[in-house]
């Protein structure tokens, strides 16, 4: 029978040390839609300075030549990194107990540094969550394929890769234009960042690897609800995800994020219900942060597959 639990039971209160790299232009511009997180600073990397990278602090630059095969090469045994480029991303991510990976598949650059990053970060003992955006259709197929052959490197050097269609962002925000999809894709991932963040603490580190194990790919929906059936409105509102594309009775993992200014157990009962109802077969695990967004609840679910 699927179980429930909750970050931060394990008496160990510590706050987790977090690294959250914009990779390529779009995981930059990625970056800028994060919510302020205590304790973190962002950091980006591409190939040139580019006007994503304008306004954060702290940039990476690492030479195009040889990135795939850097990205591509099997780490396993490996006690040292060899390339330039691993040696600089881990002076960076050294000491992080969590490293957030942003990218948008499909460029040569962001494609495969994410993959670069994420093995580095696990090679720092970091948990490695990876969450990249896949290209329009009107991107064309040479995008798509690039897309398509990084992301398979990207699940395997990451813990956890949480992915988003553009096609599917289309649902949400029709007529988009292009160049604005990224921003979107950015606002849509930073809430979830920034509550894993601050609801994680070092002791949940190994619960949560525990979890992440178990599924090779996550997808996210967000909702919110206010009223008497507020719970009830945001886990449907969630749960009407274009991400969540897949029979849910398949999903064997359920993280939740709560917000909400004040979040009593009888609501963390319903929600858990609710969700239960429309994944019956995932563990839930939840967290919940303290939001000064009046009546409303908000409720991020990722869902692993």
């Amino acid at each position: 029978m699927p179980g429930i639990s909750r970050f931060g039971e394990t008496g160990d209160h510590e706050r987790v040390r977090v690294s959250i790299v914009g990779c390529g232009g779009a995981g930059c511009n990625m970056l800028h839609e994060i919510p302020p997180v205590p304790g973190f600073e962002p950091i980006a990397v591409n190939d040139e300075p580019h006007p994503s990278m304008i306004g954060i602090g702290r940039r990476v630059f690492v030479s195009r030549e040889g990135l795939k095969g850097i990205a591509e090469t099997e780490k396993r045994g490996r006690r040292e990194l060899y390339t330039d480029v691993e040696k600089t991303i881990e002076r960076e991510i050294e000491g992080s107990d969590v490293v957030f990976i942003l990218s948008g598949l499909g460029g040569y650059t962001g494609t495969w540094t994410s993959s670069i990053v994420a093995s580095v970060a696990k090679h720092c003992k970091a948990l490695a969550v990876s969450l990249v955006s896949l290209p329009f259709t009107v991107e064309g197929i040479a995008r798509r394929g690039v897309a398509n052959e990084g992301l398979g490197v990207l699940k395997n050097r990451s813990d956890v890769v949480i992915t988003f269609s553009n096609d599917e962002l289309l649902k949400l925000a029709p007529n988009i234009p292009l160049l604005r999809a990224f921003e979107v894709v950015g606002r849509l991932i930073g809430k979830p960042i920034a509550s894993l963040a601050s609801v994680l603490t070092r002791g949940d580190i190994p619960h949560l690897k525990s979890v992440l194990r178990r599924v090779a790919e996550m997808r996210i929906g967000m909702g919110e609800g206010t009223g008497q059936h507020r719970n009830f409105v945001a886990v449907e509102d969630a749960f009407t995800s274009p991400w969540f594309d897949f029979d849910l009775s398949g999903a064997k993992e359920a993280i939740l994020f709560l917000s909400s200014q004040y979040i009593d157990p009888d609501d963390v009962d319903e929600i858990a219900h609710e969700v239960t109802l429309r994944a019956p077969n995932a563990n839930i695990t939840w967290g919940s942060v303290e939001e000064d967004i009046g009546e409303k609840i908000r409720v991020s679910v990722l869902l692993g597959l």
